[in-house]
């Protein structure tokens, strides 16, 4: 008896650590308790302050915003730098839902009907709210509403920094504008930025000091779906379009470095709206900013519609990136424009259905772009000077081939990464059949392995006896746009994520003083997370396939005149046999020569012989092949054949089988 009441004791007390710690519900508060009003005049931003230090307090949770109109007249900024944290800033729930990019413009006008709204009221001079170092941050269900009376309501509105997934959801941004140096509606610094769900109706910031609503400047990811540009809306306010046009929309400033779990640069544009109000539409501009931006994997776009503006200029002006990729798409409306999309410096670029009227009827593309292909386009003129432009109208479009295999096999919208992988495959068959089945199978292939649109590899790197390297510099190449690197922790492991499934990549091992193999880990279109483990590699000489014999030749002195028959050569010792056989992955240090290789014979009794190893160098045409020049030992004269090996700092390669003649 006493046995099973201390045993339900001890089970209670486990079962209240349990309730109280592992599944602790994170903390939820509510604006109201800090001392918020919500009356559309006082300054509720001491109320803001005070419940976000809250949140850090407890290491994240959720902001509740009741109904209520809240008045940020001085700036709220707090840092969540070091917690590893996650919060949530929502406000009522509205069941409102943006209408799609091709409504009327009477649809497109409406507000989102959200109850809790947000007067940002800080002036030119400073920022509304910025929050930052979060692991990541949604903000849902609120409207950001401009003054009447002002025209810049805050040098920026919302300023996000360094957050690892930062999500605008179902938000409304209306009536605001900014004239501040530097300023955005909303700017996403070193963060990957998603917004959906979200209109910004009647907001605006000025071409002439290059602000855009949307500013993402040292970014990892910019996300935007089911969104609305608009001019005006249909409040009291109607808009604050009339003080200036933003430089566009959404612009895309320079592209953070890559790093082990943010490997990618990856901008998306899914089913959006955008009026003609932006001097541009879209803009990559990474040239502008510093630091230099790194290479921008792929712009895609994908269900916009677009009234181009009348200010002679593009609906998209894209510079710098490796690819773009455009499909089903509307421009039109504008009565003058200049074209729909201008591509600059750009790797390699696919238009799609693409419907270019009115008077943004132009395509450009400039010198410095490489590839431009349009396929199954309305437009009036193609203004290409890329190096290579491809035109093509035909009924087994490529670009909606792959779609609607994902959209049958998956059920899903092909993510951006795939979706460019597998249609430029395709077009690059061109008129091959043949290639075109095959990709095709391929794709079938992947398909039907069930792929999840990123995935994971990760490995241990050990040396050859199994042991663990810590420090080793481990590459990820291939169809990257830019290497990415990362270090082996103390157990030898290291991790990639995040990666597009619709891919080829290599993982390549370094550490001074080891030696791996230069071919290192393939992966090509991985449909799930993979494991790649790399040991040191041996030097290894080559053999003839499917054999231990070495692929060697014999080194024989040559006279440049006639000799004679009985010669002293021989007697002297100058024409000693030497053979050269080849080796790869010898990881020499830089300087090192011939001292650092020992090489020996074995014969069939297994006595060893050393041999002296008078070159070493690497072929002119393949820099990871060496040819060895080794000095037969004389006591090898009636051996036949013996294995060679060499060693270099410790590790031996394989055993190689020459023939000795007399």
């Amino acid at each position: 008896m006493t046995r099973k009441l201390l045993y339900l004791l001890a089970l209670c007390l486990v079962l209240t650590c349990l309730n109280t710690n592992t599944f602790a519900a994170p903390e939820t508060l509510n604006l109201r308790n800090f001392g918020a009003i919500g009356d559309g005049k006082t300054d509720d931003a001491p109320a803001f302050q005070k419940a976000l230090d809250a949140l850090a307090t407890a290491g994240g949770g959720t902001l509740f915003i009741p109904e209520g109109k809240y008045v940020i007249a001085s700036p709220v900024n707090k840092s969540f730098s070091g917690l590893n944290a996650s919060i949530t800033i929502m406000g009522v729930e509205s069941l409102t839902m943006p209408a799609p990019p091709t409504a009327a413009g009477d649809q497109l006008c409406l507000g989102l009907d959200l109850k809790t709204e947000i007067y940002p009221r800080t002036g030119v001079k400073n920022n509304a709210i910025t929050i930052s170092g979060l692991k990541s941050l949604v903000i849902k269900d609120i409207a950001f509403v401009g003054s009447a009376d002002v025209v810049t309501d805050a040098a920026i509105t919302l300023l996000l920094i360094d957050i690892d997934k930062a999500q605008l959801k179902h938000d409304e941004f209306y009536a605001l504008a900014t004239l501040a140096d530097g300023g955005a509606i909303v700017t996403a610094l070193r963060s990957d930025l998603e917004i959906s769900l979200s209109k910004f109706l009647g907001s605006t910031a000025t071409s002439g000091g290059y602000l855009p609503l949307v500013q993402n400047l040292e970014w990892r990811g910019v996300t935007v779906t089911d969104t609305t540009f608009l001019d005006y809306g249909t409040r009291e306010l109607f808009a604050k379009t009339g003080v200036a046009a933003p430089i566009s929309w959404i612009n895309i400033g320079n592209a953070a470095p890559p790093t082990n779990n943010s490997p990618r640069r990856e901008v998306v544009l899914r089913n959006v709206f955008m009026d003609e109000g932006g001097f541009w539409g879209l803009s990559s501009l990474p040239y502008r900013y510093t630091p230099q931006s790194a290479p921008i994997d792929l712009i895609y776009v994908t269900g916009l519609v677009m009234n181009v503006s009348n200010f002679d200029q593009f609906g998209h002006q894209l510079y710098d990136a490796r690819r773009v990729f455009i499909e089903k798409s509307r421009y039109g409306y504008s009565l003058n424009a200049s074209a729909a999309v201008a591509l600059r410096n750009i790797g390699n670029a696919i238009l799609d259905q693409l419907t270019c009227i009115a008077d943004a009827d132009h395509i450009f593309a400039d010198a410095d772009t490489g590839q431009l292909t349009v396929i199954n386009s309305t437009y009036a003129q193609l203004d290409s000077t890329a190096q290579k432009t491809t035109t093509i109208n035909t009924p087994d479009d490529p670009v909606q081939y792959v779609r609607a295999r994902f959209v049958d096999v998956l059920e899903r919208e092909p993510d951006a990464a795939a979706h460019f992988y597998w249609s430029n495959l395709l077009i690059h068959c061109e008129n091959d059949a043949a290639c075109t089945d095959q990709t095709k199978q391929a794709l079938n292939n992947y398909l039907a392995t069930s792929p999840a649109p990123t995935f994971t590899v990760s490995g241990r790197i050990t040396d050859n006896d199994g042991a663990a390297l810590a420090g080793v510099t481990v590459i990820l190449s291939g169809s990257q746009s830019q290497a990415v690197t990362t270090m082996t922790d103390t157990n030898g492991n290291y991790v990639f994520s995040n990666l597009p499934t619709s891919d080829q990549y290599v993982i390549t091992a370094a550490k001074t003083g080891h030696t791996f193999s230069s071919a290192g880990v393939s992966l090509v279109t991985p449909g799930g997370n993979r494991t790649a483990d790399i040991q040191t590699a041996k030097p290894a000489l080559l053999t003839v396939p499917d054999s231990d014999r070495a692929v060697a030749l014999e080194l024989t002195q040559f006279l440049d005149g006639p000799f004679p028959v009985i010669t002293t050569l021989l007697s002297e010792g100058r024409n000693t046999t030497r053979i050269i056989v080849f080796g790869s992955d010898l990881g020499l240090l830089p300087g090192e020569n011939v001292e650092a290789i020992t090489a020996e014979a074995e014969d069939a009794d297994h006595i060893n012989y050393p041999l002296r190893v008078e070159f070493v160098g690497p072929l002119p045409e393949l820099s990871n092949v060496s040819q060895i020049v080794l000095r037969l030992n004389r006591d090898l004269d009636e051996a036949g054949e013996v294995l060679v090996t060499i060693t270099v700092h410790g590790r031996t390669s394989n055993k190689v089988r020459i023939a000795i003649h007399p």
